[in-house]
């Protein structure tokens, strides 16, 4: 027997905490009493195509399309890992159950009245220097509106990385650098930080994440 929790924990500490997603994959592996309660103490030797489905049609009724596909996505990755690494299976029988299609992408803008009322949640008027996390939060999310860079990018911005004109990105989530260009409102919102150290915003993700949801209900 070797239980499918056994294995998840094996593959993060081993691999998975490696991985620039290893927040997530973390996430999912810990979780897994409560994502995947049928999956749970199954030994991956009995795996089965039925188990799979059976989890994938309840999962379907509770979260969204992509939620599921990522979890997929991720639970498959162990039992590579198992096949190709550990070498205790030979085939993965996840590959074998099929997923529903993508989400049609959405074609959708903040609107500005909505823009108002996230700022109002937040405690941040846009016009002057951050004081706390709420405020460093609604910061990110005019910068991201006018730059498009992801939640990790703006988090892991350093003054160093700030040229002239734009944002030299040396490592992004598909692992390759990228100048973002800056708007006159980039710059506008850049100039309103505190310069008295590298590190633009003092916040880390876990905190971005908590206060942006919390904020989102308020509002």
């Amino acid at each position: 027997s070797y239980p499918f929790k056994e294995l998840c924990d094996k593959y993060y500490q081993e691999h998975g905490r490696h991985m620039r997603s290893a927040r997530t994959i973390n996430l999912k592996l810990k979780n897994l009493d409560r994502i995947a309660p049928n999956l749970l103490n199954k030994s991956i030797y009995d795996f089965k195509p039925a188990d799979i489905a059976e989890w994938r049609n309840k999962r379907k009724k509770e979260v969204k399309v992509s939620t599921l596909r990522n979890e997929h996505a991720i639970y498959s990755a162990v039992f590579t890992y198992a096949m190709k690494e550990l070498f205790l299976i030979e085939s993965n029988v996840w590959h074998s159950v099929t997923m529903p299609s993508k989400e049609k992408s959405r074609n959708q803008r903040i609107s500005d009245e909505q823009q108002e009322q996230l700022l109002k949640a937040l405690s941040w008027n846009g016009a002057t220097t951050p004081e706390n996390s709420r405020q460093y939060v609604a910061w990110a999310f005019l910068f991201a509106l006018e730059t498009a860079m992801r939640q990790g990018e703006i988090l892991a911005m350093r003054r160093a990385d700030i040229r002239d004109g734009f944002v030299h990105l040396p490592m992004t989530k598909n692992g390759e650098t990228r100048n973002v260009p800056l708007s006159k409102e980039a710059k506008r919102l850049l100039a309103l930080l505190a310069n008295n150290n590298d590190e633009l915003l003092p916040i880390d993700k876990d905190v971005c994440c908590a206060t942006w949801v919390r904020a989102k209900k308020r509002a």
